[in-house]
Order: structure tokens, then C-alpha cells, then sequence
């Protein structure tokens, strides 16, 4: 909650019960959060470098950050 107050992008990570749907929330109505994919391998590191690093400097991370403006 103090995260979408302040304009803080998130990822998420949905784990069980209503996480699921909190995080398609925050994705597709909110926008302000992404969600890292899992490999085939079941590798993530290098996905969660990608958000970590879309959030702070991409576009995606400027429309979350702003999203309270609009």
C-alpha cells in the first residue's frame, strides 16, 4: 500500500491464496508493478535483473512511478 501511495514501482511475486490476484491487479489495473517470468529451466535471476532494471530506468518504471499524476 505505501508503495502505490508514494509512487514506488514493485515486482511481484505471487505466492498462494489471493496473490495471484493482487499482482494482476497491481500488472493490468494499477500498472504500477511487473511480474518476473520463470524460465523453462526454472532460472529467474536474470529475469528479475531485467524488471529490477526496466523499473529504475525504463519506461515501464517512469508509468508506474507516475501513476498517481494521471
Amino acid at each position: 500500500m505505501e508503495s502505490a501511495v508514494y509512487g514506488v514501482p514493485l515486482i511481484t511475486w505471487p505466492l498462494y491464496a489471493e496473490q495471484k490476484m493482487n499482482a494482476v491487479l497491481l500488472i493490468e489495473d494499477v500498472r504500477i508493478a511487473i511480474r518476473p517470468t520463470v524460465g523453462e529451466d526454472g532460472e529467474v535471476r536474470k529475469e528479475v535483473s531485467k524488471v529490477v532494471r526496466a523499473l529504475m530506468e525504463g519506461e515501464e518504471g517512469k508509468a508506474a512511478r507516475s501513476w498517481q499524476r494521471k
